[in-house]
């Protein structure tokens, strides 16, 4: 609770904070977003549910039952490595005209699911993409993400402040030379 009461107080004006809410237990995620809602959060992020493996309907349900339960909009996190699931993009564009689904946070490392994510949603304006997968950053960028997502963007987030500035700058030279540091760091 220190965590987010900290996050909450350094929160910058005009800045979004998310939190991640993934639990085993369904109740212990929809009470931390409540925590989370009167502790300045703007959006959570889920995963599924690791401790058995889920067919694709009860995927589906499980974030459908979320994101009608939590007071804050949800993001879907999928991250194959830690869940060990892979959540079918035809199951991720459903959940995507909920209206508590704001976006997908994607790290599974597929160049094919990528391009095929980035095809169904960088046209929309009411469900975004945010790709966690720092070795194709600059790929999803110029491709139409919404923005990113890396884990090494907790250790040098300069890399990717830069990489975004240059994008919208039309910039996109400096974009793959971050690319390329972002690959040193990574790697």
């Amino acid at each position: 609770m220190d965590y987010l009461k900290a996050a909450a107080k350094n929160k910058k004006a005009g800045s979004v904070l998310y939190a991640g809410i993934s639990s085993n237990v369904f109740d212990e995620s929809v009470e931390f977003t409540k925590l989370c809602a009167d502790n300045a959060v703007d959006a959570v992020a889920a995963t599924l549910p690791s401790y058995y493996a889920l067919n694709n309907g009860q995927m589906q349900k499980y974030f459908e039952d979320l994101a009608a339960t939590v007071p804050l909009p949800l993001v879907i996190y999928n991250i194959l490595a830690t869940t060990h699931m892979s959540i079918p993009l035809e199951v991720i564009d459903e959940l995507s005209m909920h209206p508590n689904i704001v976006a997908v946070k994607d790290s599974e490392r597929s160049e094919e699911r990528l391009m095929k994510s980035l095809e169904l949603w960088k046209d929309r304006r009411d469900f975004g993409h945010f790709l966690g997968w720092a070795a194709k950053s600059a790929i999803a960028l110029i491709g139409g993400s919404d923005g990113l997502i890396p884990s090494t963007g907790n250790v040098v987030p300069e890399i990717y402040s830069a990489m975004w500035n240059a994008f919208n700058e039309g910039n996109y030279k400096e974009v793959y030379a971050m690319q390329l540091l972002s690959d040193k760091y990574g790697n």
